[in-house]
């Protein structure tokens, strides 16, 4: 864990395991208190000793009925993921003025009370609908990215989609890509996903793979995660990549 720059959580984890989440999230926070030299970007966020942690919000009733799980752990989160049903939910929850607004939500999370200084980035997927960013060092600009939308006759399954999502955003993220560019590999990913027919989560994966190398047949044998990883690794592939993605891949 030290080592680490970047920790990943998916809300999930916060129906059982809120200890272990905390955990995680405050060894982020006070590692990211600390600024040393040399200093390196990466994904947009100043690293040194820092440590960046992503939560994702995963689904409507992780705000609606672990409000106070996901309370206690947002101080520590620096990029916060979460699509319009997710959105609406914590908004209805914590008593939002207009939840359908995901602008004036991802406001509203960004400018929460933060553990430490570096700023919170809050994400919000929308389907075929601009994807909506908010940051908490410029909460007055939020940004709109343009979805180029799937023909209908083309889409399988939205399952997962956002899952691709996070996946291609955090993959271009790692590889110390800009927060636009994380935003655009999070696009394609997605894209790419709803156009797959599901086998369960490894065929998912598999299915990727093959689109972004070019091969029919992807052996898999390792878990779901590791999957993960190759195809973000293939698809980023073609970006000057550090050191942190052939440690990765060596794994």
């Amino acid at each position: 864990m030290d080592a680490a720059k970047v920790f990943y959580v998916e809300g999930f984890f916060l129906t059982h395991g809120t200890e272990s989440v905390l955990e995680v999230s405050k060894k982020a926070s006070e590692a990211s208190k600390v600024n040393l030299f040399p200093y390196l970007y990466f994904g947009g966020f100043l690293l040194s000793s820092l440590q960046v942690f992503v939560l994702n919000l995963s689904a409507p009733f992780i705000p609606q009925f672990f409000g106070a799980q996901l309370s206690s752990v947002l101080p520590y989160c620096d990029i916060i993921i979460g699509n319009e049903t997710e959105a609406e939910a914590y908004a209805t929850a914590a008593g939002l003025e207009d939840p359908k607004n995901l602008v004036a939500t991802a406001r509203a999370i960004a400018t929460l009370p933060k553990a430490n200084k570096a700023r919170r980035i809050v994400i919000f997927t929308h389907g075929p609908k601009s994807t909506i960013l908010v940051s908490s060092e410029d909460q007055a600009n939020p940004k709109e990215y343009k979805v180029t939308p799937i023909p209908d006759e083309q889409i399988v399954d939205t399952n997962g989609a956002g899952d691709a999502f996070a996946g291609g955003f955090l993959g271009a993220f790692v590889a110390g890509k800009t927060i636009d560019e994380c935003v655009e590999a999070g696009h394609k990913l997605g894209a790419m996903s709803v156009q797959l027919v599901r086998t369960g989560i490894v065929g998912v994966f598999r299915g990727l793979m093959a689109r972004c190398t070019g091969r029919p047949s992807v052996q898999a044998t390792q878990g779901s995660n590791s999957l993960s990883m190759q195809l973000l690794v293939q698809y980023l592939r073609s970006f000057p990549t550090p050191a942190i993605i052939s440690r990765s891949q060596q794994r």
